[in-house]
């Protein structure tokens, strides 16, 4: 759950110095973690073939392969 934590952070990092986010983003974050409780995550096939511009996105990051 680390890795999930710091990979959002870093991102809501980057669009705090573009915009300035109006919530405590920590906070937020470990909330919304936490609440996941035991919900899978869209695969990866799902992902590119249901949700194309964000594939398209994530695998631009290199997030996904």
């Amino acid at each position: 759950m680390n890795q999930t934590f710091n990979l959002i952070m870093d991102w809501l990092d980057r669009c705090d110095s573009v915009s300035r986010l109006g919530f405590n983003a920590k906070s937020k974050v470990n909330n919304s973690l936490n609440s996941v409780a035991n919900f899978c995550p869209v695969s990866q096939d799902k992902l590119r073939l249901e949700h194309k511009e964000l594939y398209s996105i994530l695998k631009k990051e290199k997030i996904v392969c």
